[in-house]
């Protein structure tokens, strides 16, 4: 079974974003997605929370996916 080693990109941090060739259009990794069944309470709570910078957004990818990324800038 193969082994991968994994790099985690942090919301701060600027491979967090994707951009297109030109380094436009920055769209991040990884977000929330909140289903419309969640109650308004709930949703006021998460906002606080991103707000105040207690819940994060955190992506993970293969290390070699990521190497390959950066050698093709």
């Amino acid at each position: 079974m193969p082994t991968f080693r994994w790099k985690t990109l942090r919301h701060d941090e600027p491979d967090f974003m994707l951009t297109d060739e030109r380094g436009v259009m920055g769209i991040p990794r990884a977000s929330f997605e909140l289903s419309p069944m969640c109650p308004k309470n709930y949703k006021q709570v998460i906002d606080e929370c991103i707000r105040n910078g207690w819940l994060k957004s955190v992506a993970h990818m293969k290390e070699s996916e990521w190497i390959w990324e950066k050698l093709g800038e």
